[in-house]
């Protein structure tokens, strides 16, 4: 099982939105290079996925936040796995 570890979720937060959905289905298929290039890549991709992540986004999208971590990996983007790792509780 995992959890959010010291993230405060924004609480007005109504809902996901589409780019949300299509983000992780593209995640979770492995389209990786398609949802960079969708939010916009290098640093406006980074900046998308850790604003998702503490807002809660992936609370409920435990899979997602796994292969996010894989998806930022293989991207070379090591601020987003950083902030994923330092953040996430493990529990078995």
């Amino acid at each position: 099982m995992t959890q959010v570890c010291r993230i405060q979720y924004d609480s007005s937060k109504t809902g996901m939105d589409e780019l949300w959905k299509q983000a992780v289905k593209d995640i979770t298929d492995g389209a990786f290079t398609r949802i960079e290039k969708a939010l916009g890549g290098g640093d406006a991709f980074a900046s998308q996925i850790i604003d998702w992540f503490n807002r809660g986004y992936f609370e409920n999208e435990p899979e997602a936040l796994a292969e996010t971590v894989s998806c930022a990996s293989f991207l070379g983007r090591t601020k987003v796995v950083a902030h994923l790792l330092d953040n996430v509780c493990l529990s078995g």
